[in-house]
């Protein structure tokens, strides 16, 4: 009698290790090119577990990522712009795990990643703040945005003197509520005026 409840435990264990180490193919890849990094979302037809993606840079300019439970195929070529960011993939399956390799133009400083409905992984590569702002100066260079040194002074002020008016005016007020006062209560709207002022 025994042997029969083993028995039958060791077949439910079997199965429910069977559905639940089911492997996801990956169905898609898509690369959005931003001014900070490169955004890579890849899709699969199954869930994927996020304890399950491993993902790494190296200083030669590849980056990794490994998904555990998954199947590729390797002989397909992925559709990417030359031009951007990412000059070449290589896709490996190694033994239930797919590795997909990204020769990176740019050096990135970090990257992240999350999982949206379980069945896709958006990747986050970002490039180091420095040539961020080299590009965003060639950027605004070429479409006129940045003004003189006097006008970013002035805009910092301007953007400082609203905040100090709002918090000022906010905090009479409260205390003028808590109080009864209304001479608080009328400074402090006197003061979020002049936040509007501002505008």
């Amino acid at each position: 009698m025994s042997f029969k409840i083993i028995k039958k435990g060791i077949i439910f264990i079997s199965i429910v290790s069977v559905i639940g180490n089911c492997e996801s193919n990956l169905i898609g890849m898509k690369f959005n090119e931003k001014e900070n990094g490169t955004f890579i979302i890849l899709k699969f037809d199954g869930k994927i577990k996020k304890n399950n993606i491993t993902a790494w840079f190296q200083n030669s300019g590849w980056f990794y990522i490994t998904i555990h439970n998954t199947k590729l195929d390797t002989t397909k070529k992925w559709p990417f712009k030359k031009t951007g960011n990412i000059l070449d993939i290589q896709a490996k399956q190694i033994g239930e795990s797919s590795q997909l390799d990204f020769k990176l133009k740019n050096k990135i400083e970090e990257f992240d990643f999350f999982l949206l409905n379980d069945n896709q992984i958006n990747l986050s590569l970002r490039y180091p703040l420095s040539e961020t702002l080299a590009i965003i100066d060639s950027l605004s260079s070429e479409n006129k945005i940045i003004s003189s040194n006097k006008t970013k002074i002035k805009n910092k002020w301007y953007s400082q003197s609203r905040f100090s008016f709002l918090l000022v005016g906010t905090t009479l007020i409260s205390k003028g509520i808590i109080r009864s006062s209304k001479k608080e209560i009328f400074s402090g709207l006197l003061f979020a005026m002049l936040n509007y002022m501002f505008l």
